[in-house]
């Protein structure tokens, strides 16, 4: 069985943060991942929010006693044994690369030192772990850049990029599942749908997801704007 050392913090009047002194990682991601679910499968529906993040679990409690909380928190920490990966997807995501779309694909490609079409290459050609949801509905939170594409942010965020834009910033890739102001390079956009909240899965996603970015001419993104195809294989 699997422990990682850890700590706990208070978070607002009503929350506890686990906080796990370990590097990132697709281990660590499951481990925490499973915790969350440990608690939830305890509590009654409605009395607790887990907020799963890439070395932590935050806990809200909306109705327990919070030292109440703390001490069954301990508890089943203790007794959590990580079963590993259960109905995961393999997705692969299409995304145009049209300069028209991926607005700072250009002015990335000399800040890394490398052609436009090397940097599709090696932005396309990992599988991505997808280690949490977080900062926007649906947003990814990837591991896996290749590293020379690791690039720091923009100094000065747009104020609006179209959903579906898939960027870089720092060491981290992701898409932005709706439109919103972004401060990472944009390389490109893809037509599939990561947010739908009137949806009964409003993610089309779900951290410990694997995916492929894919690349497509502007004629099929076009063409496929308006199905937002999803494509799963078996992992």
């Amino acid at each position: 069985m699997t422990q990682y050392p850890y700590r706990i913090e208070p978070n607002s009047e009503i929350g506890f943060t686990v906080i796990f002194d370990e590097p990132v990682s697709a281990a660590l991601s499951q481990y925490i991942i499973g915790l969350a679910d440990s608690f939830r499968a305890i509590w009654p529906v409605g009395t607790i929010e887990t907020i799963p993040a890439y070395n932590s679990l935050t806990v809200l409690s909306y109705s327990l006693d919070k030292s109440q909380c703390l001490d069954e928190m301990r508890r089943l920490i203790s007794d959590f044994e990580s079963k590993g990966l259960k109905e995961t997807k393999c997705i692969d995501v299409p995304v145009c690369y049209h300069k028209s779309l991926g607005i700072d694909l250009l002015s990335f490609a000399d800040r890394v030192n490398l052609s436009v079409d090397e940097v599709i290459k090696r932005h396309s050609h990992p599988e991505y772990l997808v280690h949490m949801l977080g900062f926007l509905p649906g947003f990814l939170y990837l591991g896996g850049l290749d590293e020379t594409l690791h690039c720091p942010r923009k100094l000065t965020p747009v104020t609006q990029v179209p959903a579906g834009s898939v960027g870089i910033g720092g060491s981290q890739t992701g898409v932005y599942p709706v439109a919103s102001p972004a401060g990472w390079h944009i390389l490109g956009q893809t037509p599939m749908q990561f947010f739908n909240p009137d949806a009964e899965q409003p993610f089309a996603v779900k951290p410990l997801d694997t995916i492929r970015f894919i690349p497509i001419s502007l004629e099929d993104f076009n063409q496929r704007k308006q199905k937002n195809r999803v494509t799963e294989k078996p992992c």
